[in-house]
C-alpha cells in the first residue's frame, strides 16, 4: 500500500517517523477494510435481489444452465467457516477452487460437484488476513473474489 495515497483519504492512519519516511498503521487500517467489504456484500445482495424481482425475461433458460458462476462467500468476514456459493454447467468435468493468500500462496485446492451449489470453507488450518478465491474450470480460470478471515 502507499502511505502517501492512503493519506489523502485516511491521513489519521499514516504517520511520518524520525527519519522522514511514511508509515501505515495497518492494525487500524484491518476495520476500515472489513466495514468496506461489508459494505460491498450488502451492494450485492441488494443487486442480487432486484434482479431476481426483475426475473428471467428475455433469458433462454438454456443458455442460463451452461455458464458457470463463483459468488461472494457468506460470511465474509468469518472466523470459523464460510460458504462459497457456485454454478455449474450440468457437463462440467474438472472444476476447482482455488484459495490464495494475499501473496499469492495457493492454500486450498477444492474439487467441486457439478450437482452441488456450494462447499464449506473451514479457517481452523488458516491464519487471519484476506484471502483470493478463484472457480477454475478445466484449466480456465472463471471469476475471482476476495473474503477475509478474522481472529
Amino acid at each position: 500500500m502507499i502511505a502517501q495515497e492512503l493519506q489523502a483519504i485516511y491521513p489519521n492512519l499514516v504517520k511520518e517517523g524520525q527519519d522522514g519516511y511514511l508509515g501505515v498503521n495497518y492494525q487500524e487500517l484491518v476495520p476500515v477494510l472489513i466495514r468496506s467489504i461489508q459494505e460491498l456484500n450488502q451492494k450485492i445482495e441488494t443487486m442480487e435481489s432486484r434482479s431476481a424481482m426483475i426475473g428471467t425475461s428475455g433469458v433462454n433458460i438454456s443458455e442460463k444452465n451452461t455458464k458457470a458462476v463463483l459468488y461472494q462467500n457468506t460470511p465474509n468476514p468469518f472466523s470459523s467457516q464460510t460458504i462459497i456459493k457456485y454454478s455449474l454447467p450440468e457437463d462440467t468435468k474438472d472444476a476447482l477452487l482455488f484459495i490464495f493468500d494475499i501473496q499469492g500462496s495457493l492454500k486450498k485446492q477444492l474439487s467441486l460437484d457439478p450437482s452441488q451449489d456450494r462447499v464449506v470453507v473451514n479457517a481452523y488450518d488458516m491464519t487471519p488476513g484476506i484471502y483470493l478465491y478463484s472457480l477454475v474450470i478445466s484449466g480456465q480460470e472463471i471469476e475471482t473474489k476476495r473474503m477475509i478471515i478474522t481472529k
